[in-house]
C-alpha cells in the first residue's frame, strides 16, 4: 500500500498510509533499520463503550500537511457510533529525535462523554520480531522497548498530566495470540508490565469531554541508543512541553522553504511581495502560467526530497515496508543515479547542503576500479543485488549501471556550476576530486567497446537488461564532459583526454545506434564477438536522455522523430493517460492490451516527454503541450501532494512504491525549466514587439537542460 504521509528529520524517519495507519519508523537513518517492517503501529478510540482503531470505516479521514512543512494535517471525522471528531498534526523534531503528535477531540454530540485514546506499539526492532523487550516504566508513567542498540520510550500528555493513565506489554504471535493490541478493544487495558520475545504493548490516556467541547492530547516517542537516552529526551519534551516542540519543527520547514541562501530558491518563485498572512507565511503565487496547485506541488516535491534524505548523505529512492510483498526486498537504499537526479533538483531550487552531503558519501563509496556497484544501503554499506558477475561463455563482468557513475559527475559539476564553491572541489577531508571525479572519468573514458568505440556493455537504468543503452551512453558522454570542465578548475591535464574520449563515444553513437529505415535511435546495442552490432528496436523512454544530457540538440531530426516515437507508442491510450517505460513493461503489468497500454504510465517518463517539449519551444504556444503534460503529473499527485512511482492505467490508482524521490526530482527539474523557458519567451516576444529576434539567438538564450553540464 503506497504510502500517503511521510515525516522525517534526516535520522528518524516515519509514514503513514492512506487510513492514517503508522507503518514504517526508520532509525538511525532514513531507511535503516525499519523497526515495524511496515507492520502497522496502530491509534485507536474509545468514546463511551465504542471502540474504533483509525482504519475504522466508521472514519471519514483527510490527510494532508500543514502548508510548506513536513508536520500533518490530518482529520478523522466520525457521524457514526462515536460522535467525536479529531484533528492530528504529526511530526519529527528537526534536531532531537522525537516523534510527536498533537490531537485535538472534539464532542459532537448533544451530551457528555468519557473519552480513551489507545497508541500501540508494535516493534520489529531491527527488522525482526524476534528478542525484542518492553516494559511499562513507573518513573514516568512511559512504555520502552528496546533491542541492541535501539531504544524506543513512548509517552502522552493531557491537561498537565505527563504519562499514560493504562497499559498493557504483552506478546504477538506466539501460541496464536495476535497481539496486546485487542486488549484495547474493550477500553480497557489489563496487560503484564513486562514482555520479551515477540512483544507489542498499549498505553492509553482517559479525559471527559461536555457538549462541544475540545481538549487536546500530545504523543510522543523519543529515540536512541540507551534507556538513558531515550530518558533524556523525554525529559526535553516535559520540560520545554511538547507544543512548543511543535512550533519550533513547524517554523523550521517553513524557513527552510522559503529561505535565502545567496540567491533566490526556486520556493521563492511561490511567493508574492504582498504582506504575510495572520499566519506569518507569505502566500503562494501561480508559476508563470502553471496555477497555485503547481506552486503547492513544487515546494511539497523540495520537502518530501529532504524527508528522503538521510543526514549521513544518502538520498533514498522510497520507504515503503509494503512492497517487500513483491520481492522481498524494499527500495530504501541509495542508488547513485537517483541521487544524482535528486541532487539535481535540490541545486536548481536552491538548496546546496543536502547535494553537498551526497557527494561526500559519494566519494566514500567508489571502488577502486572508478565505478559504483548497483546499490548502497544509508550507512554506506552495499545492499542487495541482482546484477551478476557471470557474463557469456561464464567470463567475468562488471555488475554494475555504468550511468550511475556518469551521472554524479554531471551532478557534481551542475552544482560546482551553480555554486562556484570552488573549495568544496578542492576539500581536503572530503578530497572529492581525487576521489571521486578523477578515477570515475579514468573508468568512464577507459570502459569502451573495443569494435564500436561505445561505452562497454553494463545494466540498463530499468535494472532488468545488459547491453549498451542509449542512456548510459548519452550519460557517459556527458559524464566525461562534466569531469572535463571540473578538470580545467583544478587544472589536471588529463582534461582533455577525456573530453576527447566523449566525443569519440558521440560519433559512435551516431553510428551505431541510428536506425535509417526507421529514422530514429534505438534504445540499445548489443555486439557480437566478431563485431556484429545488433540493434534493439524497442521504443523506450529513457531515449529521451539523448538531447537531455547534451549528446544531440533537442530539434536535430533524429532526435525528433525519436521523440514522436515515445509519444505515439508509448503514451498510454486510456482516460488515464501518461507514457510509459517502454514497451509491453511487464514491470507491475496490470493490462494485456499491449496496443493501447504499453505499460503503466509514470511519472518521470511523461516529465522526461514535457522536457522536451519545453526544450524545444520557440514560442510561448510551444509550450502549451508541456504545460498539458505537468497538469496531467499534478493530477496524478495525492491530497498530500505525492507521487508515486507509477499508477493503474485503467483506475489511475497508485501502483508500487508512494512517495518515489525521483518522481519528486523530475517534478522539480521539470517546473524550473518550464518557468525559465517560459520567462525567456516572454522576454523575446516582449522584445519582437520592437526588434525581430533571430532564431539564432533565441538558441542561444535556451536553458541548458538539467542536469546536462
Amino acid at each position: 500500500m503506497p504510502r500517503a504521509l511521510v515525516i522525517s528529520n534526516g535520522d528518524l524517519y516515519v509514514n503513514f498510509d492512506d487510513r492514517y495507519v503508522m507503518r514504517d519508523i526508520t532509525y538511525p537513518h532514513v531507511g535503516l533499520w525499519d523497526h515495524t517492517k511496515g507492520n502497522p503501529q496502530r491509534f485507536g478510540i474509545w468514546v463511551d463503550g465504542q471502540f474504533a482503531w483509525s482504519d475504522d470505516p466508521d472514519f471519514e479521514n483527510s490527510l494532508g500537511y500543514l502548508e510548506d512543512t513536513l508536520v500533518t494535517d490530518v482529520r478523522l471525522s466520525s457521524h457514526g457510533r462515536l460522535g467525536v471528531e479529531l484533528r492530528l498534526n504529526d511530526l519529527i523534531h528537526f534536531r532531537r529525535d522525537i516523534y510527536l503528535r498533537r490531537i485535538q477531540v472534539t464532542n459532537q454530540r448533544a451530551s457528555a462523554c468519557e473519552v480513551r485514546l489507545f497508541f500501540h506499539h508494535n516493534p520489529w526492532l531491527k527488522e525482526s520480531a524476534d528478542s525484542n523487550s518492553v516494559f511499562y516504566h513507573p518513573r514516568n508513567a512511559s512504555l520502552v522497548s528496546y533491542k541492541d542498540d535501539v531504544c524506543i520510550m513512548a509517552s502522552a500528555m493531557v491537561a498537565g498530566t505527563f504519562g499514560f493513565h493504562s497499559y498493557a506489554c504483552g506478546q504477538k504471535g506466539v501460541n496464536g495470540s495476535l497481539g496486546t493490541y485487542v486488549d484495547a478493544e474493550d477500553g480497557k487495558l489489563e496487560g503484564g508490565s513486562v514482555a520479551q520475545g515477540s512483544v507489542d504493548s498499549v498505553g492509553s490516556v482517559h479525559f471527559r469531554l461536555e457538549p462541544g467541547a475540545s481538549q487536546t492530547v500530545f504523543y510522543w516517542m523519543s529515540f536512541g541508543k540507551t534507556i538513558p537516552e531515550v530518558q533524556e529526551l523525554d525529559a526535553l519534551v516535559v520540560k520545554q512541553g511538547p507544543e512548543r516542540l511543535l512550533n519550533a519543527t513547524e517554523a523550521y520547514w517553513r524557513y527552510w522553504v522559503h529561505k535565502q541562501q545567496g540567491q533566490p530558491s526556486i520556493a521563492e518563485l511561490c511567493l508574492s511581495s504582498s504582506p504575510a498572512n495572520h499566519q506569518g507565511k507569505p502566500p503562494s503565487t501561480p508559476l508563470a502560467d502553471l496555477g497555485e496547485r503547481t506552486a503547492s506541488l513544487l515546494k511539497r516535491s523540495l520537502l518530501t526530497i529532504r524527508a528522503n534524505a538521510d543526514g549521513a548523505g544518502a538520498i533514498l529512492a522510497a520507504i515503503d515496508g509494503d512492497i517487500l510483498r513483491f520481492a522481498r526486498d524494499t527500495y530504501a537504499y541509495f542508488w547513485p543515479r537517483d541521487g544524482a537526479f535528486c541532487a539535481g533538483a535540490l541545486d536548481v531550487a536552491g538548496y546546496g547542503e543536502t547535494p553537498r552531503n551526497l557527494f561526500q558519501f559519494c566519494a566514500k563509496l567508489l571502488t577502486e576500479g572508478g565505478y559504483f556497484l548497483h546499490k548502497y544501503n544509508p550507512s554506506g554499506t552495499l545492499a542487495s543485488s541482482w546484477h551478476s558477475m557471470v557474463g557469456a561463455n561464464r567470463q567475468e563482468q562488471r555488475p554494475i549501471q555504468e550511468d550511475e557513475t556518469a551521472l554524479t559527475l554531471v551532478a557534481l559539476w551542475n552544482h560546482y556550476r551553480r555554486h562556484r564553491n570552488t573549495e568544496f572541489i578542492y576539500e581536503t577531508d572530503s578530497e572529492l576530486y581525487s576521489r571521486l571525479v578523477a578515477p570515475a572519468a579514468n573508468f568512464l573514458a577507459s570502459y569502451r567497446e573495443p569494435h564500436t568505440g561505445l561505452p562497454e556493455a553494463s545494466y540498463d537504468l530499468w535494472e532488468e537488461r545488459r547491453g549498451i543503452v542509449a542512456f548510459t551512453v548519452a550519460s557517459v558522454y556527458s559524464g566525461l564532459k562534466a569531469a572535463a570542465r571540473l578538470g580545467r578548475v583544478v587544472g589536471d591535464p588529463l582534461a582533455e583526454s577525456w573530453d576527447r574520449a566523449a566525443d569519440e563515444i558521440g560519433a559512435a553513437f551516431e553510428r551505431q545506434m541510428y536506425n535509417a529505415s526507421l529514422g530514429r535511435f534505438v534504445r540499445m546495442v548489443n555486439v557480437t564477438p566478431d563485431g556484429q552490432v545488433q540493434q534493439d528496436l524497442t521504443i523506450d523512454a529513457s531515449m529521451f536522455a539523448i538531447w537531455y544530457l547534451g549528446l544531440l540538440p533537442a530539434d536535430d531530426e533524429r532526435v525528433v522523430r525519436t521523440m514522436q516515437a515515445i509519444e505515439s507508442r508509448l503514451w498510454v491510450k486510456t482516460a488515464v493517460g501518461g507514457v510509459a517505460r517502454y514497451e509491453n513493461d511487464h514491470y507491475h503489468q496490470v493490462s494485456q492490451d499491449s496496443q493501447n497500454v504499453p505499460g503503466n504510465p509514470w511519472i518521470i517518463c511523461t516529465l522526461w516527454l514535457a522536457e522536451w517539449y519545453i526544450h524545444k519551444a520557440r514560442t510561448l504556444a510551444d509550450l502549451t503541450r508541456a504545460k498539458e503534460l505537468i497538469d496531467w503529473a499534478g493530477s496524478r499527485a495525492s491530497s498530500a501532494g505525492l507521487f508515486a512511482e507509477q499508477y493503474h492505467p485503467e483506475s489511475g490508482a497508485p501502483l508500487s512504491v508512494a512517495p518515489l524521490t525521483w518522481s519528486h526530482a523530475t517534478y522539480v527539474l521539470t517546473i524550473t525549466e518550464y518557468v525559465a523557458r517560459h520567462q525567456q519567451l516572454s522576454q523575446n516576444a516582449s522584445a519582437a514587439a520592437h526588434q525581430p529576434v533571430s532564431k539564432e539567438a533565441t538558441d542561444k538564450a535556451s536553458p541548458a537542460a538539467a542536469p546536462a553540464p
